[in-house]
This record gives C-alpha cells, structure tokens and sequence, in this order.
C-alpha cells in the first residue's frame, strides 16, 4: 500500500518465483481514477482493498507491503480489519515519519506552504529543493537503485547477461533483481506512465503526510484525545498491539536505508523506540537497517523484496 499498480508490473517477475500473488492498489485518483475528497482518502482506500479482496474472491489470510506513507494506509487497515481477514505479515519499507518528529528541515518548512501550493507536487518539489538543495545531496528518493546502472539497449538477452555479471560482483546488500525480470527499457516507461498518471495524485499526498487542511484525518488516535501530533503512531501502533492481543498476531518488519533525506535518522530512532522498545510489536533483529540506501532503494534491492516475497510464501505455506 502506498504506490501504484506499476509496482505489481515491476514485481511480477519475482512475485512469480516465490510463486506468491501480488495487488497492487493505486493511490487515489492516479491512472485517471475518479478524484477523492481529502479528508476521505484513507477510508475509501481502506474500502478499496475490502472491495478488491471480495471480488477477487481470495483467501481470509494475506500479507501487505508497504512503502513510504504506506504506513498510515495500512495502520488505518488493521484497526478496522474484519474480523474474517488477518494480516498474517505486514512488510514496511521506508515508513513515513512526519517531520515534527523526524526534524526534516526541508519537509517541516514544507508544512508552512500554503495547502493549494503544497497539492501542486511541482510547487512543493520547487520548494523543498530550494530549501534542501540538490536531490542527490538530499538523499531523498533513490540514489540509483531502483532507476537501475545499465544504459537501455535494443537487446535484452545481452542486457540482461550484463546485468547480472554487475549485480553478483556488487554486496549483497547491494544488489538489484529488476533487470533479471525485464529490460532497462521496460522500466523507463513504467516510471513514465507512473508520472504522467500519478503526480497529481502524489501532491495530494503530500497533504496527507503534512496533514494540511484535510489531509490531517489520518483516522485514528483523535477522537476525545489530545491532539500531541507526537504521538500519533504511538497511540495507533498501542491500538494495534491490543487488537492483536485479542486476536491472531501480524509478523512486523521494518527496513529503512541509513542515507534516507525523508526520514532522517530522528525520526527513524522514533519509529523503532515506538515499535521496538516500546510496544515489541518489531523484533530487534527484524528492524533493518542498510548502509548507504535511500527511501525508494528498498523497493529495488533483493536483499529486501527476496526476504518480503519469501515470508509471504512461508506464511502462506502454513495457512
């Protein structure tokens, strides 16, 4: 949760070596869907993935994938499950942690950017790098891993032979599994079609991970509280545990890349005080963390998607 279908078409390949079944939901109103109301985009997402999970027909027993603010989606999905599904693994890659907590000096001065600018995700781009300066100095999306290393040719068996003498020769932490899959090519117009169909959809979401006007109903934790936006997934993840203890437990894992500009290391330690320490929801050896990586790297790095997919798989196995 917290991408859009393009990363099924990017997985696919994987997905069907660890013979697992990946959906994946877009964001509202990316690939031209119907527009939804701020202030209703985590619930009708929510709806979403109910709706999706009946037509199709599948088991009760699945696992989720999250990237990024992925994790505000899918945290508002386990406090209001039916009681007939159970989230048997819930992968989060990169998790969002808003800048109030995590001290993002170019995503806190963000939060001040009036709420028409700051949903135009070029204005806030603009803005963000003006502050920041340059991407490759902020550390933000990707430092090249999900883009790839291999120039796009005209022949894929040899782009492919190529790619995979560079990838074994690089750490394991290091390597890729996207050019196995498909070519360098196929790739590149993947992330045109994510552009050209998702950026409205992405500044919208930029709303709801600032929670500016109503992007700040992220559906838990408010009702007769107080409104410490410090604690926001403090109460959600202890609203979590307490169901869980009443019900069947979720396997949490948690990876980040050290070099991640979107959630600095602050907001990082905060995340896995909350969930580590504090309410043992994420085992400390399942709170990962890789040298040198950046917030959209885990998406393209075996050493996390291999171990995703397979977790799914053994999970399954059992159910």
């Amino acid at each position: 949760m917290g991408g859009t279908r393009l990363f099924a078409a990017m997985v696919d390949g994987l997905a069907k070596a660890h013979s697992i079944h990946v959906i994946a939901i877009d964001r509202p109103t990316s690939g031209g869907s119907t527009p939804v109301p701020l202030a209703q985009r985590v619930l009708w997402t929510h709806e979403s993935l109910l709706a999706v999970h009946a037509a199709l027909d599948l088991p009760p027993t699945f696992s989720i994938l999250s990237h990024s603010n992925g994790i505000i989606y899918t945290l508002y999905t386990m406090l209001n499950l039916p009681p007939h599904l159970h989230v048997a693994s819930w992968a989060l890659s990169s998790p969002w942690v808003p800048p109030w907590i995590s001290h993002s000096i170019p995503f806190g001065a963000a939060r001040y950017i009036p709420a028409a600018a700051t949903s135009n995700l070029g204005s806030l781009i603009n803005t963000v790098f003006a502050i920041a300066g340059p991407i490759a100095n902020l550390g933000s999306w990707s430092s090249g891993v999900v883009r790839g290393d291999l120039a796009s040719t005209d022949h894929p068996a040899k782009e492919r032979a190529a790619f995979l003498v560079k990838n074994d020769a690089k750490p394991a932490d290091k390597q890729q599994f996207g050019r196995k899959y498909f070519s360098q090519k196929t790739q590149d117009l993947g992330f045109l079609f994510a552009k050209a169909e998702g950026f409205d959809a992405m500044g919208i979401e930029a709303l709801v991970c600032l929670r500016k006007g109503d992007g700040e109903q992220w559906g838990w934790g408010m009702d007769g509280e107080e409104r410490d936006l410090n604690g926001l997934y403090r109460r959600g993840f202890k609203k979590l545990k307490e169901s869980m203890a009443a019900g069947r437990p979720t396997r949490m894992r948690v990876w980040y890349g050290t070099s991640d500009g979107m959630v600095p290391t602050a907001g990082r330690k905060h995340l896995r005080r909350v969930l580590v320490d504090e309410l043992a929801l994420v085992k400390d050896e399942e709170w990962i963390e890789i040298k040198g990586a950046a917030h959209d790297d885990s998406m393209g790095l075996s050493c996390v998607m291999d171990a995703v997919f397979g977790d799914v798989a053994n999970l399954a196995s059992q159910n």
